[in-house]
This record gives structure tokens, C-alpha cells and sequence, in this order.
């Protein structure tokens, strides 16, 4: 199931895994795009439309990140799992702090 949420485009850095009128979803997708950074969102509400198929959803994504993980959104970075809204900007934040093109003076 979760192979086919994945983009095999791989221009993509950031997929990520949302639901509909979730605002941490969105709140994630605009610092994304924020940033400049090329994202694949894919819309899972057709994965919670009865307890059975949310739950088959469910256990796909502990497959595919080693653990149990239930809100939304859900970030990959390149294909590896991220963790949610804040999680994601944090690292956002913490990868702009310091440049390769920056000077350093020590």
C-alpha cells in the first residue's frame, strides 16, 4: 500500500502524508515550500474511511518507519521518515543555521 504514496520521481526531497482540514499538515507544506523545497504531498483520506482500512494504513506506516506512528502529517525525506509538523521545521530551521556557503569564524 504505502509503495504507492511514494513518489518514484525522485525530484521530489519530501513526501508528505496528509489528511484533509488538518492544519499541522498545511502549517508543514507552506514552511516546505517556505524553504524552496520540492514536495510530493499525497492526500490519505481514501486510507481512513472505515476502521479496517485505517488500520491496514496504519500498520504499512510501522512497517515502513519501525514504529507506531498515527498523526498527521507524516514527513519522509528522501523516502526516510522525518516525523511530523515539528519535527520537520525544526530540522528546517536547524539546516539553515549554518551554510556550506557560509563563513565560519572561530
Amino acid at each position: 500500500m504505502l509503495n504507492i504514496l511514494f513518489s518514484k520521481d525522485e525530484s521530489f526531497e519530501y513526501t508528505v502524508l496528509t489528511k484533509s482540514k488538518c492544519k499541522f499538515c498545511k502549517e508543514v507544506h507552506d514552511a516546505l515550500v517556505k524553504y524552496n523545497k520540492s514536495v510530493n504531498v499525497v492526500n490519505c483520506d481514501k486510507y481512513l474511511i472505515d476502521k479496517q482500512t485505517k488500520e491496514e494504513f496504519l500498520r504499512h506506516v510501522e512497517q515502513r518507519i519501525g514504529k507506531p506512528y498515527t498523526t498527521f502529517p507524516m514527513v519522509f525525506r528522501k523516502n526516510v521518515f522525518n516525523g511530523g509538523c515539528e519535527e520537520t521545521i525544526k530540522s528546517l530551521e536547524r539546516s539553515l543555521a549554518v551554510t556550506p556557503d557560509q563563513d565560519l569564524d572561530f
